[in-house]
């Protein structure tokens, strides 16, 4: 470990930071549609492709959010034809197939269409029922990490990690992430272990990089990676390990339920702060946004992801969900907050290939953007030419006055 100490955090005052067009938090009653969150935390977030949003809860199950329609959906006992193993869903996966996976204390949770699948030590080869961690890797096998090791699922093979059989220094995993081939595991007492699909090299106390083995969270950026070692913050750069942030009153101790470091476009590092708020670090600067000088819904974080937009989204203490984007929140997620202000819309056909036609009211601004939330056009041309657009989604947004509707379609 290197003696090399770097601790410069940035307090922003509320004018530097954020107004409030740059942020959104919902709560149960911030939408047309209830949120569903009724006062449960969301402690898991992922993407899916065509923009909607998967999130796990404390004790609501699973929602999906559809921000193009502010359509909420909850999966759990009493909205599935499967008896939900346990309430609280902590880990999300996306596989390359489209199905999906959670994880659960009591199980993993696998999606196929419509139909759910669960999991367990009883009916499958799952090493432990309480899993903690579920990441896809470059490869897209889908990593499970739990409390008695890894299990391996790709192609329907599944391959158990353990300390009995491999280089892994500990069974209890708490992180998972990739660069390229190597995986970085984090473990809740033998530090991290970096995996080249051969060798296993560990990053420990005893190696002399960590001042603890307790390992919450991981990210990864190019060639650097950052990790949550107990209540510090340690970096990884050139073969080296540096700690960049020592004092407990500052960093304070991570959220039990915040496994992931995540990482933005512009290469922002971003992770919780020991219940003070959300912090990111960029160039040796740590730049702290808490609920007094930013839009940030609540001061505990649970979990944090980046979506395709650059948006960070956050779930937070009391049922809130926060989301911030320095470039402006894209107009698809901003909302509406009144249904007497939806105006009345309709696009045919969808899927499209060339030509797409667009009912709505005269003098009527129609606005497109791609998934990225790049504006592609602006208009009041109710047919709209895609023959040279890209294939991929798109989300339409129409306005006139204060009346306002969103529509996604599918470019083929």
């Amino acid at each position: 470990m290197s003696k090399k100490i770097l601790l410069i955090i940035g307090l922003v005052a509320t004018s530097q930071i954020a107004t409030a067009a740059l942020w959104k938090v919902f709560t149960t009653a911030s939408s047309i549609d209830s949120t569903h969150l009724d006062g449960s935390q969301v402690i898991a977030i992922e993407f899916d492709n065509d923009g909607s949003v998967w999130m796990g809860t404390t004790s609501y199950g699973i929602l999906h959010f559809k921000p193009w329609n502010y359509q909420w959906n909850r999966y759990n006992d009493t909205t599935t034809n499967f008896q939900l193993p346990f309430s609280e869903v902590r880990a999300i996966a996306l596989d390359n197939d489209g199905s999906k996976w959670f994880g659960t204390k009591a199980g993993l949770i696998h999606r196929v269409g419509d139909d759910f699948t669960v999991h367990t030590t009883s009916n499958s080869t799952l090493p432990s029922n309480k899993i903690n961690v579920l990441r896809k890797a470059s490869d897209g096998t889908i990593w499970v990490g739990t409390d008695n090791g890894i299990m391996k699922i790709s192609g329907g093979q599944w391959t158990t990690i353990n300390t009995g059989n491999s280089g892994l220094p500990d069974n209890n995993i708490s992180s998972l992430e990739f660069s390229g081939t190597n995986a970085w595991i984090g473990t809740y007492n033998k530090g991290i272990v970096r995996f080249d699909g051969t060798n296993y090299t560990a990053f420990n106390v005893s190696t002399g990089d960590f001042y603890s083995n307790q390992i919450y969270s991981i990210g990864i950026y190019g060639d650097a990676v950052l990790a949550r070692v107990a209540e510090h913050i340690s970096l990884y750069q050139n073969g080296v390990w540096d700690t960049i942030s020592t004092d407990t009153n500052i960093i304070g101790l991570p959220n039990i339920y915040n496994r992931r470091i995540v990482v933005d476009q512009s290469g922002n590092f971003w992770t919780e702060h020991g219940g003070v708020g959300l912090q990111s670090f960029n160039s040796g600067i740590f730049t702290l946004y808490t609920f007094d000088n930013s839009g940030l819904g609540d001061a505990r974080v649970f979990c944090i992801n980046v979506d395709n937009h650059n948006t960070v989204w956050i779930g937070n203490n009391g049922g809130k969900l926060s989301l911030f984007n320095p470039a402006g929140i894209p107009q698809f997620v901003q909302g509406i907050e009144d249904d007497s202000k939806l105006i009345k819309a309709n696009i045919f056909p969808n899927p499209i290939t060339d030509l797409l036609n667009i009912e709505v009211p005269p003098e009527t601004t129609i606005s497109v953007y791609d998934a990225y939330g790049k504006l592609i056009s602006q208009s009041q041309d109710k047919t709209q030419n895609t023959a040279d657009w890209k294939q991929g989604v798109y989300f339409i947004e129409v306005e006139k006055g204060e009346l306002r509707s969103r529509k996604k379609f599918v470019k083929i």
